[in-house]
């Protein structure tokens, strides 16, 4: 498996970008949610990488972070599924939010995902729910980030990168010094400070 790759970003579209690696430029998919976090074309980019393999076809995919290769690869191992229903699931919800959705059941929520209707939700609940709960137990027990707290963090990155810093810089901001409970303001704040410091 071709687990991460590291070059400089020539192309940057909504659902791909061409990442050039030793002179060679890989086409390379990715959830829409990657694309507001991607530097300008030229500089330096890492991604987590997943190569899938058919018969007549080699496609690599590529993620901001390991946890969400691996929701995109626990969603692949369900039948039936496709890169496309699981670029879409990761375009429409973080890695947190889907695993609370399939930890709580929570097909009104599933459903809103493009290609993803009853059926599939309860085959994504019936076959994840159990593997999410060995794999990160974290979220379906005390130390859970709710919903609501997901949502305040998105808010927060949001506001840094108004404030004018990239998307990554936003986001390990938030995930560095956020702890739960925090509130909106006071996330914002320590992540400024965190920034602040660099």
């Amino acid at each position: 498996m071709v687990y991460y790759m590291k070059g400089i970003l020539r192309i940057k579209e909504p659902d791909f970008l061409v990442l050039e690696v030793g002179g060679i430029g890989f086409r390379i998919n990715i959830p829409s949610s990657l694309y507001p976090e991607l530097p300008p074309p030229g500089e330096k980019l890492q991604l987590a990488t997943y190569l899938h393999v058919r018969d007549d076809e080699l496609t690599l995919y590529g993620f901001s972070r390991p946890e969400t290769r691996r929701i995109f690869t626990l969603v692949l191992s369900v039948a039936g599924i496709g890169p496309r229903v699981a670029l879409n699931i990761l375009g429409t919800m973080s890695p947190l939010e889907f695993s609370q959705a399939i930890l709580t059941e929570n097909h009104v929520q599933l459903k809103k995902v493009p290609g993803i209707g009853l059926k599939t939700s309860q085959r994504l609940v019936l076959e994840l729910k159990e593997k999410l709960r060995r794999l990160a137990p974290e979220l379906s027990g005390a130390g859970a980030v709710p919903l609501e707290d997901s949502q305040d963090r998105q808010e927060a990155m949001d506001a840094l990168i108004a404030l004018g810093y990239t998307g990554v810089e936003a986001r390990r901001a938030v995930e560095t010094v956020v702890e739960a409970g925090d509130d909106l303001q006071f996330m914002i704040k320590k992540a400024l400070q965190y920034l602040g410091e660099k």
